[in-house]
């Protein structure tokens, strides 16, 4: 249907299936509340802040099968997917998506498939194209970029994801972006390895996965030395299995000066054990107040283990593994996030028409080399 405007969502190409009407936005106006009471001749209005933004729009197929394609996109569409409700370079971010179940009509001109779908969004902006930092692999710093604003609102980052690195014997420290003379620290003390993204809203994940793959000094390298990881008495490193034997630990370290804003999560894959290992905890980069929390004792499979709120507001948090004198486990797969924040009027902004410069550096002395970064800016309309 060439006559109705683009519709994606989550890189899924809708515009064929989307009735010609094409999409309905609703609300995004602003939301008020209001008190009065008997005998007053008016209202207090109370400012209750900004609706959500409503797309809806009818879908079609001749064909059940691509209809079908369609509705399992948006109903699985992970909060924060692109969706392009208009046109290819502009899209919303969207919080919930949703199609209802096909339905067939008999036409003259045969049997059709329908659905209807709904995409909430958080407020009614959209948001151009991506400019800035590409994405690469092995980045030294600095790394900048010139981004212009040619949007009709104030905009900044849209999206920083970056991973540590190392350079013996120095790792990536000091880590910041900046637009112009702005900044925001971000890391003390990347791990190799180490995953970091902060979003549009200040909302910031940091993160460390392994199928430890590795060597053991590699791995040891990644979390910053033996402080953090030490297999203990006859422990080994193997293809894809670390065993940790007795008064051993793999903890994973997460630095500041970005608070904690939610509970640390552990999961691990745990192939062999025996006795009762800890599941701990610290606050104190030299992991002197390592203390194990209450959780369910360590099974085989899977584990997945949420740390308590006490991390909320801290700079420095370790989350991990370690072992008694009568105790051993053997892990296939391990990962661990938290998530940070910064605040929205700490992140950087220029106004329509202006021009600045976007950078990612580190301190002088970092090993200045990003495993991988991307840093792009968009155009808010």
């Amino acid at each position: 249907m060439s006559d109705t405007a683009y519709v994606s969502v989550h890189g899924l190409v809708l515009t064929d299936l989307v009735d010609i009407d094409g999409v309905s936005p609703a609300g995004s106006g602003r939301k008020v509340d209001s008190a009065s009471s008997s005998g007053m001749s008016y209202a207090t209005i109370l400012d209750a802040g900004w609706e959500p933004e409503t797309y809806s729009f009818e879908m079609h197929s001749a064909t059940r099968a691509s209809l079908e394609r369609a509705r399992q996109e948006l109903n699985t569409a992970p909060i924060g997917a692109e969706f392009c409700p208009f046109t290819e370079d502009q899209c919303a971010y969207l919080e919930y998506a949703c199609a209802g179940p096909a339905k067939s009509v008999k036409l003259a001109s045969g049997q059709q498939y329908y659905s209807d779908a709904v995409v909430i969004c958080r407020n009614g902006l959209l948001y151009g194209s991506e400019s800035g930092i590409a994405f690469q692999r092995d980045v030294p710093l600095p790394k900048t970029a010139t981004i212009t604003n040619n949007g009709y609102y104030t905009s900044g980052l849209d999206c920083l994801t970056v991973s540590g690195g190392y350079a013996a014997p120095d790792y990536v420290t000091d880590l910041q972006f900046s637009i112009d003379e702005n900044e925001v620290a971000l890391i003390s003390h990347c791990m190799r390895g180490g995953r970091l993204v902060l979003d549009r809203w200040g909302n910031c994940n940091y993160s460390y996965e392994t199928h430890f793959k590795k060597i053991y000094t590699e791995q040891q390298i990644d979390l910053g030395g033996s402080t953090f990881l030490d297999y203990g008495t006859s422990g080994a490193l193997t293809t894809e299995a670390l065993t940790i034997g007795a008064n051993g630990k793999m903890v994973i370290p997460f630095y500041g000066p970005l608070l904690v804003s939610g509970c640390p999560h552990l999961t691990i894959e745990v192939e062999a054990l025996a006795g009762a290992p800890d599941v701990e905890i610290a606050y104190s980069s030299d992991l002197s107040d390592l203390e194990a929390i209450d959780c369910d004792a360590l099974r085989l499979g899977t584990n997945e283990i949420d740390f308590p709120e006490d991390a909320r507001g801290e700079s420095f948090v370790a989350i991990g593994i370690t072992t008694g004198a009568g105790a051993n486990i053997t892990l296939s797969h391990l990962k661990a996030s938290v998530d940070k924040y910064v605040g929205i009027n700490d992140l950087p902004v220029i106004d329509p028409g202006e021009t600045a410069t976007l950078t990612v550096s580190d301190g002088e002395s970092s090993s200045h080399l990003l495993s991988y970064c991307l840093a792009t800016y968009r155009d808010i309309f």
